[in-house]
């Protein structure tokens, strides 16, 4: 497997590049699934960011995950009404 390495962080990255392209992919994906209500294409869109994470294609941190998930909770709710 090749590794990339990230200078920022000094670890390196499984899946580099590619995963970053993966990670549009799904999210894209995801939220086309859910162009029938805007809402639903948020919760989706956020569904995908995650299961990008747990998959390990981005490495994002917790507190970043989940103000992502609290911000698309917001405009969701608000896409509601």
């Amino acid at each position: 497997m090749l590794y990339s390495s990230d200078f920022t962080k000094g670890t390196t990255q499984p899946f580099g590049t590619s995963g970053i392209f993966l990670v549009i992919i799904i999210f894209i994906a995801m939220i086309m699934i859910g162009l029938f209500h805007p809402a639903a294409a948020i919760i989706l869109g956020l569904f995908g960011v995650i299961l990008s994470v747990m998959m390990g294609f981005i490495e994002i941190s917790g507190t970043i995950l989940v103000g992502i998930i609290a911000v698309g909770i917001i405009i969701a709710i608000k896409a509601r009404n």
